[in-house]
């Protein structure tokens, strides 16, 4: 039942944004009473909790998605893809994730493991012009910069393509670009191979 009801809710959400998430309009999707809501959520603060929760579980879950190209770079761009696609396919539940989630610490880490897990690899490899916590930030500032214009553009393919691009001039930004990457390895594996 609990399921069902989160569905309904979300699907009002993104319809009628969280103004039109009533609990007398998500009883009547689900065709329950009040009181059945009431049980499971104990109230409209409380279903709004679950959805975020919801909302937020399906956005680690993309984030998760098997499939992610090898090169660090690349990997955070298919990753941007990703993220645009979630916010672009679901505004109001994204505006509630970022409103609701914005100033908790632990969901921001969380949403950016694997953002700092490619840019700590570009690190390793020697081609980040800066350090981790100033390349997440400003990915960070990017994603929150594009994703807030999500209401003012009508073509989701035109917020795409401004985020990508966006995302790529950053990333070319905060890196050396990838013939120098090259460089950069072979010399990582003479030094490795000089210290055996």
């Amino acid at each position: 039942m609990e399921k069902s009801i989160l569905r309904a809710a979300m699907q009002l959400l993104e319809k009628h944004g969280p103004e039109g998430l009533t609990t007398r309009a998500v009883c009547d999707a689900v065709e329950i009473t009040a009181p059945t809501l009431y049980y499971h959520f104990g109230d409209k603060r409380g279903l709004l909790d679950a959805v975020v929760a919801e909302g937020f579980e399906d956005f680690l879950r993309m984030k998760r998605e098997p499939g992610e190209p090898q090169d660090p770079r690349e990997a955070l761009l298919a990753g941007w893809d990703r993220f645009l696609e979630f916010a672009s396919e679901k505004p109001q539940l994204y505006g509630l994730l970022v409103q609701r989630l914005g100033e908790n610490p632990a969901a921001i880490r969380m949403a950016m493991t694997s953002t700092e897990k490619n840019l700590e690899r570009l690190s390793e490899i020697g081609v980040l012009k800066v350090d981790v916590n100033f390349a997440r930030n400003a990915l960070l500032a990017v994603a929150l910069g594009v994703t807030s214009k999500t209401a003012h553009i009508a073509e989701q393919s035109d917020l795409k393509a401004m985020g990508r691009f966006l995302m790529k001039s950053t990333l070319d930004a905060l890196t050396v670009q990838k013939a120098a990457i090259r460089t950069n390895r072979s010399r990582s594996k003479t030094r490795r191979a000089a210290t055996r």
